[in-house]
């Protein structure tokens, strides 16, 4: 299991809850039917507004519905609604992964 550090986070109430050890993925990363939580979006300006503006927010719960034959698109649920992301967006949200009982890919950061 690799640990990575919290970089960027957008909210002091996540960064209060996750401390250096804390194993994030990416929303591309998360196993089918997994869920985690928003930790940070790693990307350009506009595609971050974008995926924030989708509900991607520091903080939401994110579940992994499924993927297209080929990977591409995957589909998610935020909230009440469902959301499909090409792969190479999906892999830009940061998330902390919640207990599933598989061991996430790490994430480099740097």
């Amino acid at each position: 299991m690799g640990k990575v550090r919290n970089r960027n986070s957008n909210s002091s109430a996540i960064d209060q809850r996750l401390t250096e050890e804390t194993i994030l993925v990416s929303l591309e990363d998360l196993p089918t039917n997994g869920e985690g939580i928003v930790v940070s979006v790693e990307a350009p300006q506009p595609l971050a507004h974008r995926l924030f503006s989708l509900g991607l927010l520091p903080g939401a719960k994110v579940k992994k519905i499924r993927s297209a034959p080929l990977g591409d698109p995957i589909e998610f649920q935020v909230g009440d609604f469902l959301l499909a992301l090409r792969a190479k967006d999906a892999s830009r949200v940061l998330v902390h992964p919640l207990s599933d009982g598989t061991a996430p890919k790490k994430v480099d950061l740097s």
